[in-house]
């Protein structure tokens, strides 16, 4: 071939692969254009609260009870426990005795301070004794050498003798209140031995047993279970329906049977940046009885307060009728998480007047349910909202 004339397959080898890569383009193009055909579009809505108080509920949020009064008590000083005094589940008062300390070192070494304060009391009296005959002698001579009756040697060692007296009488005295403030630490650590509680409340867990050595996670826990309230979450978006002395109503996953007053006591003066939330501390209006740390709850932020004459009244979650369908001849619901969709068994109750039914199981309140579900749905499909 002609030098600088290009070979024709060359050529041919070249429009192949345009040729190749543009149906490549093309193909993903139509099959992203006939996925995204695919995928249903879908209009939602959330599983709603409804009771005595109707629609007075401006926003749901999910939190846990906890405590603003407790302590998790420890010993002073790393020993053995000789004694736990308390279990799970008691009432103790502040300044109570919780459990006992191995006491023994501690008591050898407050009678060996007790022993030094008394030694170093006789000192001092020597020193008293001491310190009396030079100031006598010492007076003499001076009263000698004003009549020239002694020599000025003799009022010399006079007063030699007298200012070393007084600075032994200094010492002693120095050392018996070294012993006494030894004795009276050892007298503490002897108290200290006793572990108290630094409040009044309820033992709710117990760490340590006799024998065991006290360490880092203290002797026991002790809560005031009067002092309960319940931190919320709330989305930042939606922090304006939050006001300071709020009315609340407050429900627990454990305690199905029962609901509480509650008025909105703190709103955290910052956001949480990485969940965009914003904390929210709710007090109980009334005594949260039966309520324990840690527990589940949920928190309604109501327009108005509950008639506390309708707290036995307990509320439901409804949802519109039309997002009810029938599956296997038992109704059931579309619920959305993270795009795909859930079909969850439910039970429902009569109409509401509002074209909506009360569920009497089925997804809790806030959960994300589908509207009119197309016909073709079925469980884990992957849909998009309008």
């Amino acid at each position: 071939m002609p030098p600088g004339k290009r070979s024709p397959w060359g050529r041919i080898i070249l429009f192949i692969c345009g040729a190749a890569a543009i149906l490549a383009a093309v193909y993903l193009g139509v099959t992203q254009i006939n996925a995204t055909l695919a995928t249903p579009q879908v209009r939602t809505t959330s599983v709603r609260r409804v009771g005595t108080e109707g629609e007075s509920i401006k926003l749901v949020a999910s939190g846990f009870a906890v405590p603003r009064t407790h302590a998790v008590v420890a010993a002073k000083y790393q020993n053995r426990v000789a004694n736990v005094l308390v279990r799970e589940g008691q009432a103790v008062k502040a300044g109570e005795t919780v459990a006992l300390l191995d006491a023994s070192d501690a008591k050898a070494a407050a009678s060996e301070a007790s022993a030094a304060v008394s030694t170093a009391k006789a000192r001092l009296n020597g020193a008293i004794a001491s310190l009396q005959d030079a100031r006598v002698r010492l007076r003499r001579e001076q009263d000698l050498s004003r009549t020239g009756s002694t020599t000025q040697a003799a009022l010399e060692d006079a007063r030699s003798r007298y200012q070393t007296a007084a600075a032994a009488h200094g010492a002693a005295a120095a050392e018996v209140a070294s012993a006494r403030a030894r004795a009276e630490r050892m007298r503490l650590q002897v108290d200290d031995m006793k572990v108290t509680a630094p409040i009044s409340g309820t033992v709710t867990r117990v760490f340590a047993r006799p024998g065991e050595m006290t360490n880092t996670d203290g002797l026991v826990e002790i809560i005031d279970l009067s002092s309960l309230l319940v931190e919320t979450d709330v989305a930042e978006n939606k922090i304006d329906m939050v006001e300071i002395g709020g009315p609340v109503e407050l429900t627990f996953d454990a305690l199905t049977t029962r609901r509480y007053r509650g008025q909105v006591a703190d709103v955290r003066r910052t956001v949480d940046r990485h969940k965009a939330t914003v904390l929210v501390r709710i007090a109980f209006v009334d005594s949260p009885e039966k309520v324990l740390p840690q527990m589940a709850a949920k928190a309604a932020f109501l327009s108005k307060p509950i008639d506390p004459a309708q707290l036995n009244q307990m509320p439901r979650s409804a949802i519109p009728a039309s997002a009810v369908i029938q599956h296997a001849g038992a109704p059931a619901v579309f619920t959305l998480d993270d795009g795909k969709v859930r079909l969850v068994p439910v039970s429902v109750g009569e109409p509401n007047n509002d074209g909506s039914v009360t569920l009497k199981t089925g997804p809790s309140v806030g959960t994300t349910v589908i509207v009119d579900p197309p016909p073709t749905l079925k469980d884990g499909d992957a849909v998009v909202t309008d």
